[in-house]
């Protein structure tokens, strides 16, 4: 049963989420990922039926859960309600992001995807330009605009397929790249997925070498993903840059 429980759950979720997405309206992620739980909550008879039905099967350890399970009621002052809500938040960012290319997602279905929002990104791509062409002289003759914007389109969806967002959940993980803070002492421990060693986790880019982390900038006989993405998209055929 919990084998089948394990495999059915992210169903449900992703058609949760689907069921809140209007056709036409856009929102940033953080606003519909809290959207998402806010009508998930409201349309459930009530946190009890919220708890049980959105539960992560990684969650159901927990004493509040087994109360409920047992007695058919929330424990006094409960917070597993938050705690699904919490998870739930994750679970839509993950959708369009770390798990976005995986089976058969919102995204790889053709439902919907996470972009960029164009009235921020052309105007920060014309300051870009404007000051990379400031900073780097020559090696910038001929660069246009529109490869400014293409370098900066795929390290966007580079990282986004990498689940490097900023998430409050993975903010310890981001500062330091470990697990331990997040696994055993905060309060994800009690509502994220299980984490470890051979778990996909988000990968952060780092100057540093920082295990499950995309470097930066790699050694001189392997030059990382963002080394080459540079050289292939600012190229005017005289300029190489790191």
């Amino acid at each position: 049963a919990s084998f089948f429980t394990a495999r059915t759950w992210p169903l449900k979720i992703r058609g949760q989420i689907a069921s809140v997405l209007s056709e036409k309206e856009t929102l940033p992620l953080d606003a519909f990922a809290a959207r998402v739980c806010q009508q998930t909550r409201e349309r459930s008879p009530d946190d009890a039926h919220f708890a049980a039905n959105f539960i992560a099967p990684n969650m159901q350890w927990l004493n509040d859960y087994q109360t409920l399970k047992n007695e058919g009621k929330l424990a006094e002052n409960s917070d597993l309600p938050e705690l699904v809500s919490l998870r739930l938040d994750w679970e839509v960012y993950s959708e369009f992001t770390l798990r976005a290319r995986i089976g058969r997602t919102l995204e790889a279905t053709g439902y919907a995807v996470a972009g960029v929002d164009k009235d921020r990104f052309n105007p920060a791509i014309t300051a870009l330009h404007q000051q990379l062409c400031e900073e780097l002289g020559d090696e910038m003759s001929g660069v246009s605009v529109e490869q400014v914007a293409h370098l900066a389109l795929g390290v966007i969806w580079y990282q986004r397929q990498a689940g490097a967002v900023m998430h409050p959940a993975f903010e310890s993980y981001r500062r330091d790249g470990t697990t331990f803070m997040m696994t055993q002492k905060e309060r994800t421990s009690r509502y994220m997925p299980s984490i470890g060693p051979k778990t996909r986790k988000p990968a952060y880019a780092s100057f540093e070498k920082i295990n499950g982390f995309h470097r930066l900038i790699g050694a001189k006989s392997n030059p990382s993903w963002y080394q080459h993405w540079i050289n292939r998209t600012l190229s005017n055929g005289n300029n190489l840059f790191i």
